[in-house]
């Protein structure tokens, strides 16, 4: 959407009755929730608005206990809008990756210390663009889409490397861990897998 003014909300589903529950109430005026993950036992959203150097946010709200979600924490803006773009607790951490709507600013994977709350960038690039976040093996794993080059970066806990570059460039626009393999595929269909999280091959 272009426009600031819409209103978003998350909704469950119970798969037994086909229910659905909206939790909370509505997000502000123009925060429009983009990802969802479980972390201390709260559901969590990140959000994003329209507009120009406007800033995206985390929510969380504890399901059957609170009747609104609580903010958290409002990334800076950025040269266009911000895009909290993914959402996953890993090693009891919460992760989000941060983008720009043009790719063209620094895009970051910032994380939450469970501790204290605070936010801070787990790692940043310039002209950069983090696509999902996704736990495979005990690691960490982010797309990085930087100058037309795609490479997939590895976090494992202490420092981050990159792993494998597909031949095909672009933003990896899904990753997904099936039956002990981990998949990943660009916006061009080219499709990589992993068994191990170190020898990746082309499909």
């Amino acid at each position: 959407t272009t426009s600031a003014n819409y209103q978003g909300s998350v909704v469950s589903l119970d798969t037994r009755t086909g229910q659905l529950t909206r939790m909370g109430a509505t997000f502000p005026t123009g925060k429009i929730p983009k990802a969802l993950a479980w972390h201390l036992g709260r559901l969590w959203a990140t959000t994003y608005t329209n507009g120009a150097s406007v800033t995206a946010k985390v929510y969380f709200i504890r399901p059957s206990i609170d009747t609104a979600w609580t903010e958290d924490e409002e990334f800076p803006a950025l040269a266009d809008f911000a895009i909290g773009e993914s959402l996953v607790d890993f090693r009891g951490s919460l992760y989000a990756t941060v983008n720009g709507s043009s790719g063209a600013v620094t895009g970051r994977v910032s994380v939450r210390a469970p501790a204290d709350g605070t936010w801070t960038t787990s790692e940043s690039q310039a002209v950069t663009s983090y696509a999902q976040l996704t736990v495979f093996e005990d690691a960490l794993y982010v797309g990085r889409f930087t100058a037309g080059a795609t490479t997939l970066r590895k976090f494992d806990g202490t420092s981050w490397a990159t792993v494998t570059t597909p031949a095909l460039s672009g933003l990896i626009g899904l990753m997904f861990v099936d039956n002990g393999s981990m998949f990943i595929v660009t916006p061009s269909e080219d499709i990589t897998v992993s068994t191990d999280g170190a020898s990746w091959s082309a499909l």
